[in-house]
């Protein structure tokens, strides 16, 4: 189509926008003898604009999808912890080096520590009842292995040295997601 001689399409077919700015040209006495026309091509800045408007929606649209998995992720995680530390059985975390990283309150109990303290920090390589009992050995499998290594019926002493314990231990590796042993 032609509007005042100007076609609205390129050679391929596309669209072409322009802006213009008209002005009255006046004589000395006001009357307007004439108009002024500036006329631009704004084709490519229009086709940024939508370019930038779908982009900013998608955009928004991804931010969100990021906003509801990283509520998901804060209600599982919660959940996790909420199971870890209700569950009857001692459940404890520590790294490839053998330090302890957490503990749940049933572990607390079967080890005879009060609730008010904790062994997060200590290294288990370095207590004589963990080696004893061939829980280091065991974890160095896993580790190793990068397995589930069971060991049933082993005497523990804890920490507190104040009583001798029959464990059975299940050392579950962690992975990363390159593989390698994280917890």
């Amino acid at each position: 189509a032609k509007y005042g001689g100007f076609n609205d399409l390129d050679k391929d077919g596309t669209p072409l926008y322009f802006i213009s700015n008209i002005g009255p040209i006046r004589n000395s006495e006001g009357a307007v003898i004439g108009l002024l026309a500036v006329m631009r091509n704004i084709t490519q800045m229009h086709y940024m604009e939508k370019m930038l408007r779908e982009n900013s929606k998608r955009l928004e649209e991804k931010v969100q999808e990021q906003i509801e998995q990283a509520e998901e992720l804060r209600r599982i995680k919660a959940l996790n912890e909420e199971i870890i530390n209700s569950a009857p059985i001692g459940i404890f975390m520590m790294d490839p080096v053998g330090i302890m990283l957490s503990e749940n309150p049933a572990l607390k109990r079967i080890m005879g520590h009060p609730p008010n303290v904790t062994r997060v920090g200590v290294n288990l390589f370095q207590h004589p009842g963990f080696v004893e009992a061939g829980l280091k050995s065991a974890f160095e499998k896993a580790l190793l292995d990068k397995r589930t290594v069971t060991i049933r019926n082993a005497k523990y002493v804890p920490i507190s040295g104040d009583r001798l314990l029959t464990i059975n231990v299940a050392l579950d590796p962690i992975l990363d997601a390159q593989r390698n042993v994280k917890y």
